[in-house]
């Protein structure tokens, strides 16, 4: 008889979740400036779309960034390592993994 497969790990999951509405809001940010790029030289609209720009580009930085500390987090789960700080070793707290599924670092540590 085969082993059953073992629990879900809700932690996992929430990261799954988190990656996958990240890559969506990252893949709308670029339809915005597809669909809303001027359709021919006109000044204004020009002017409007370059204003709007800094703006896009800190928010799809922003959205990357969310996105490489999900993986990492991902990464230090599938390693084990996971509900422990990456800089000093102590367990992460359960009320922050929580709050912060993607937390690679203890409270102190972060303040810090």
């Amino acid at each position: 008889m085969p082993n059953p497969s073992p629990e879900p790990d809700p932690r996992r999951i929430e990261l799954d979740m988190q990656a996958a509405q990240l890559r969506d809001r990252i893949e709308r940010v670029h339809l915005h400036r597809l669909l809303n790029a001027p359709l021919e030289d006109a000044y204004s609209e020009s002017l409007s779309e370059r204003a709007n720009q800094p703006v896009l580009d800190q928010l799809e930085a922003s959205l990357a960034e969310q996105l490489q500390q999900v993986k990492r987090a991902r990464q230090r789960i599938a390693e084990g390592s996971g509900d422990y700080c990456e800089h000093c070793g102590e367990r992460i707290d359960a009320d922050r993994l929580k709050a912060l599924p993607y937390a690679t670092t203890c409270l102190l540590c972060a303040s810090h």
